[in-house]
């Protein structure tokens, strides 16, 4: 979609990434560090909003990039992700960090799939091998979603009343 001088990356309504990526709005600027990593590693990559404000911050940086979509793949790579700036791949981000062997100094975790997260994004089991993967004093950031707005949501949706039971 377009809007103003933005082209927008939507999935089910929900926008993804944003080009150019704007520090203006939006959340991409909460999951950029406040340091320059000099390895980054991003779970969910969309369009690469985050990752085009964190190379324009620290353009050395190594990044990594994983996602599921082939298309959010494509479309961050037409709107500049290429491989000279960074390494995306096309896989499933639980996989991907069971079989990671490099170290990083900062982890993006934003597994979002249109207005679905994937809560297996909370088990311990995964949290603690991406805490595995960063080297000392390094920074996991997760995007995590609004639960109380997506519970409205769903009552919203999807009210069913017996007696004093809404479900």
């Amino acid at each position: 979609e377009k809007k103003d001088n933005y082209e927008f990356l939507v999935n089910g309504g929900v926008p993804h990434s944003v080009n150019p990526p704007a520090e203006d709005f939006g959340y991409w600027k909460y999951i950029v560090p406040d340091f320059c990593p000099k390895r980054a590693l991003f779970l969910g990559v969309g369009g690469g909003t985050a990752i085009q404000l964190l190379l324009k911050k620290c353009p050395k940086v190594e990044i990594i990039g994983v996602d599921n979509s082939e298309e959010a793949l494509k479309i961050a790579e037409e709107w500049g992700l290429r491989d000279s700036v960074a390494t995306l791949y096309k896989a499933d981000a639980y996989e991907f960090v069971n079989s990671e062997v490099k170290k990083y100094d900062f982890i993006a975790i934003d597994l979002f799939d249109g207005a679905n997260f994937s809560f297996m994004t909370f088990s311990p089991v995964f949290i603690d091998r991406c805490k595995e993967l960063l080297n000392p004093g390094g920074a996991l950031v997760i995007n995590t979603p609004n639960v109380d707005y997506a519970a409205m949501l769903q009552f919203q949706q999807k009210v069913i009343t017996t007696g004093n039971v809404i479900y």
